[in-house]
């Protein structure tokens, strides 16, 4: 995770791997990793998986805890538990997603400068 602090640009790693997992899964885990080293605050997610910045930013994990995390078919939405903690987790931080091909910080203040 890469953040902007008093002191200036930040980064804290931390690994966790999963097996046959997908892609989607995967951005999640990651954003929840980053979320969960947080204290409640004011977060602006970058990311690659446009599918994550599109239901989050449209309010569809609303829609889905209102319907007990089923689609409007009835059938249970993927990844139910990692929705789940990613929704409790926008709930105490204030959270956007920002589609961006790089999620490095650096990548990102070099395309504002040009």
């Amino acid at each position: 995770m890469e953040c902007e602090t008093k002191k200036g640009p930040a980064v804290k790693a931390q690994i966790e791997t999963e097996q046959n997992t997908t892609y989607h899964r995967m951005s999640m885990i990651a954003i929840l990793v980053g979320l969960r080293m947080l204290r409640p605050c004011e977060v602006t997610v970058y990311t690659p998986d446009q599918f994550l910045v599109t239901t989050i930013n449209e309010g569809n994990m609303d829609k889905w805890k209102r319907e007990e995390w089923r689609r409007p078919h009835g059938k249970e939405i993927k990844n139910k538990e990692l929705w789940q903690e990613l929704y409790e987790q926008t709930q105490k931080h204030r959270v956007t997603l920002e589609f961006s091909e790089s999620t490095r910080y650096s990548d990102r203040l070099q395309s504002k400068m040009r």
